[in-house]
């Protein structure tokens, strides 16, 4: 579950800051595995943007109501703010900013596609 990188990334936050000074190989372990889980969670959300636009290809908008990457978005919304409990909120901004453009991108290609049904599918969405 890429959401874990997360977890691991809030829960090993507090050792940075309170052995930072006294072991510095502590820290350095510390910091190894902070870069690690960012660098994971990242890719994660890059493939999902990557699979949202493999999807929009797909979509009709005569036929699409209401598009399933953006029903599952609060969830992924609040997966994400279960884990960082107010804490992180630069990650956290990150991801709904760069999932959010994603989404938004790909509503309006498939919007454009038709139309006769371009309105609707922006305001389903």
């Amino acid at each position: 579950d890429p959401f874990h990188t997360v977890s691991i990334m809030v829960e090993t936050r507090p050792y940075l800051d309170e052995y930072g000074e006294t072991s510095p190989f502590l820290m350095v372990v510390v910091e190894g595995i902070q870069d690690e889980t960012k660098v994971l969670f990242n890719k994660f959300i890059t493939d999902e943007i990557a699979a949202l636009q493999r999807r929009e290809a797909k979509e009709k908008a005569k036929q699409t109501g209401i598009l399933p990457f953006f029903s599952r978005f609060p969830t992924l919304v609040d997966r994400l703010e279960g884990i960082i409990h107010g804490k992180w909120r630069g990650v956290a901004y990150n991801t709904y900013f760069k999932l959010s453009k994603g989404l938004f991108e790909a509503l309006e290609k498939i919007a454009d596609q038709d139309e006769k049904y371009k309105d609707i599918v922006r305001l389903e969405n």
